[in-house]
This record gives C-alpha cells, structure tokens and sequence, in this order.
C-alpha cells in the first residue's frame, strides 16, 4: 500500500508530524524513530539485518516526505531519529528558532497568560 502525505513545509509541521507517524505505523517503523524500539544484539544477524532495513526505510519516509526547501535540515545525517528531532527543532510552530522569528516581527502582537502554573504566551501577526 503506497501512502502519500503532504511534504513538509514551512506552515504546517503539526499536520504533517501526525501524518508522517501514521505512514512510519504502517511501515512498521515508528517505534525506531520513536525510540521504543532498540538495536538487536550484533549475533542476530536476522534481526539485525530487519532492524537497518526498516531504520533506513524510516529515514527515506520521512526524507522524501519533506519539501525540497528543508531537505537541507536533514541532508547530513542518516539517522531517523536524529532526523525527526532536528526537523521538530527547526519547525515546530512554538521552537525556539519560530518564537525567535516571530518577536523580531514589527507587526506582532504578544500575550502572556499563567494556565495551570505554567507561564504562556501567544503570539498574533496583525496585518
């Protein structure tokens, strides 16, 4: 069953971490990235050969899965693991590196608020 998600851009990291969770799911690969699943023992060769498969697949899924534009933020490593963490890094919307985009922005509107003991902010773009 060949699945197809919307590549990964800019504006819509939310969707497409649920979208691309379900797709490793059906691929059977979602416990390696999630890190659940751990590397066989080197004297299961079966095992481990199983592993490597379905940690690259994992890898090339989510690889070919984000736009071109941010294929860069990905390209130096090989590690699905990695690869999502850094991805969620660089475009979850509340990242630091969105928060730091977002405050250096002249037409910005910034509240803050205390829900449950934990400080939080929201931030609108007024046009």
């Amino acid at each position: 069953m060949e699945s197809s998600i919307e590549h990964l851009e800019a504006d819509n990291y939310s969707s497409w971490r649920t979208d691309m969770k379900v797709l490793l799911m059906e691929r059977k690969c979602w416990r390696i990235v999630a890190g659940t699943e751990t590397k066989p023992e080197d004297e299961k060769y079966k095992e481990l050969r199983d592993f490597n498969s379905r940690k690259d697949k994992a890898y090339s899924t989510i690889y070919l899965n984000v736009s071109k534009a941010y294929r860069c933020v990905t390209d130096d490593i090989e590690d699905p693991v990695a690869a999502w963490k850094r991805l969620e890094e660089h475009l979850r919307p509340n990242s630091r590196a969105s928060v730091i985009g977002l405050t250096n922005d002249q037409h910005l509107q910034t509240y803050s608020f205390t829900l449950n003991q934990e400080n939080c902010y929201l931030y609108a773009k007024l046009y």
